[in-house]
């Protein structure tokens, strides 16, 4: 839940408005304006795995914002204006533009993460973006 994050409270703030989104998961969200969110997530067992980060764009306009796993290479989440207000998985990955639309390419063979503690990172880009959760999912 990136509520449970580390924000800075200047240019993040966590809600639990429902005025510009739907339901969110857990006790609120993060709205990111030009900050980051830092994340510690604790993971059973050091390997690669996919990651979904749940977003929003809580304007209508298009959101592009940077994305970390322990200080590594700076990935792109991007929200579509188009799904204003409803929450949406975005694979972090490379930049890749189709009409005039960001759809980062994840990495097909996901990201390294460590066992114990791991730091995820979402720093403002575009900003003005609303975050939910992030999703690990182990690849076999």
């Amino acid at each position: 839940e990136c509520e449970n994050g580390q924000v800075d409270n200047v240019g993040a703030v966590v809600t639990t408005s429902t005025q510009k989104v739907k339901k969110y998961q857990g006790s609120g969200y993060v709205f990111l304006f030009n900050t980051k969110i830092t994340m510690y997530v604790d993971v059973p067992k050091a390997g690669r795995y996919r990651v979904f980060v749940v977003g929003t764009s809580d304007d209508g306009n298009n959101k592009c914002d940077y994305f970390q796993v322990n200080g590594g290479e700076k990935y792109l989440t991007s929200y579509l204006g188009s799904s204003k207000g409803e929450w949406k998985l975005s694979q972090p990955g490379t930049e890749f533009w189709e009409n005039n639309e960001l759809h980062p390419i994840a990495p097909t063979d996901g990201f390294e993460f460590k066992a114990g503690t791991n730091v995820i990172e979402i720093t403002a880009n575009w900003g003005y973006c609303a975050y939910d959760s992030v999703i690990l999912e182990p690849i076999q």
